[in-house]
C-alpha cells in the first residue's frame, strides 16, 4: 500500500517505528507531496531528501544536536517537545519562511548560552553546563525565529508534576477554573495554577501557563463553557482584569 501511494505521489504522512532506516527507499524518494515524516532515527533521512515541510521531535532525551538544514528549504514547521538534551540547533536561515516553531517543556539550548546569556537557574537546565566559546551559537536568522515565536519557545518550567495528587485534587474541591497555588521549588515560594482536567484526568490544580492562557482566551472570545464571575474573575470573567501569564 505504501509503495502504491508513493508511486502515485499521493502519500502525505508516514510514521516509521523501529525500522532503523539509514536512507529512504527509492519509492519514497520520488514522493513529491510528503508533508509529515516521523521516525526517531530520522535525521540522516531528512538531510538527504530535503522535501519535508514539517519536522516534529517529541520525548527524545538522547538527541543533542540536529543535522544541517541546508537541503531542507521547504521546511516551514519545526516543533520540539521534551527534547531535554538538545544543546543547539543548526542555522535556520536556509529554511522558511517559518510558519510554526516551538520548543515545549524546555531544552538545554534554552539556557546554556546558545541563545545569548547562559542561565542555568531553570529546573530543566540543572544537569547541563554553559556552552564554551567554540560551541555553535544561534545565528541572527535563528534568533529572529525564536523571537517571532517567543510565546511557544523556552517557556519557564516550574518543575512541578502535572500528575494529580490528593493535595492538588482537594485544593480544587471539584470547582473548574478556580485559582489555586502550589508550593514552588524555592523556599517560601508559590506557583499559580488553575483547577483543570488535564488530559481527561480528575480535576486538580494544574500550573501549566498555556492552559491558563487558553481559558483566558475562551472568556475573551465568549466560547466554551460560560465563565463563573466569582471563581473566574482572576481570568477576566465579566470585565475583570485577567492575570498576566
Amino acid at each position: 500500500m505504501v509503495k502504491a501511494l508513493a508511486a502515485a505521489g499521493t502519500l502525505e504522512t508516514l510514521q516509521l517505528i523501529n525500522r532503523q532506516l539509514a536512507t529512504l527507499p527509492d519509492e519514497l524518494r520520488g514522493c513529491h507531496d510528503l508533508k509529515y515524516l516521523y521516525d526517531p532515527t530520522i535525521f540522516k533521512i531528512v538531510d538527504a531528501s530535503g522535501k519535508h515541510t514539517a519536522f516534529l521531535l517529541s520525548r527524545m532525551n538522547g538527541i543533542t544536536e540536529l543535522p544541517s538544514l541546508t537541503r531542507a528549504a521547504q521546511l516551514d514547521r519545526m516543533e520540539f517537545t521534551m527534547v531535554k538534551h538538545l544543546a543547539w540547533i543548526p542555522d535556520l536561515k536556509p529554511i522558511g519562511p517559518v510558519v510554526h516553531f516551538a520548543v515545549y517543556k524546555g531544552a538545554h539550548l534554552c539556557c546554556n548560552g546558545f541563545l545569548g546569556a547562559c542561565d542555568l537557574s531553570n529546573p530543566f537546565c540543572e544537569d547541563t553546563r554553559c556552552l564554551d566559546d567554540a560551541s555553535p551559537k544561534a545565528t541572527t536568522a535563528t534568533l529572529q525565529v525564536f523571537n517571532i515565536f517567543s510565546a511557544h519557545v523556552c517557556e519557564p518550567y516550574s518543575g512541578l508534576s502535572q500528575t494529580p495528587t490528593p493535595a492538588t485534587i482537594q485544593i480544587c474541591d471539584g470547582v473548574p477554573f478556580r485559582q489555586c497555588q502550589l508550593p514552588g521549588l524555592q523556599p517560601i515560594s508559590a506557583v499559580v495554577g488553575m483547577c483543570y482536567n488535564h488530559r481527561m484526568q480528575v480535576l486538580a490544580c494544574n500550573t501549566v501557563p498555556t492552559t491558563i492562557r487558553v481559558r483566558i482566551r475562551q472568556i475573551q472570545d465568549n466560547v466554551g463553557t460560560p465563565c463563573d464571575p466569582v471563581e473566574e474573575a482572576w481570568l477576566g470573567c465579566e470585565g475583570s482584569t485577567a492575570i498576566t501569564m
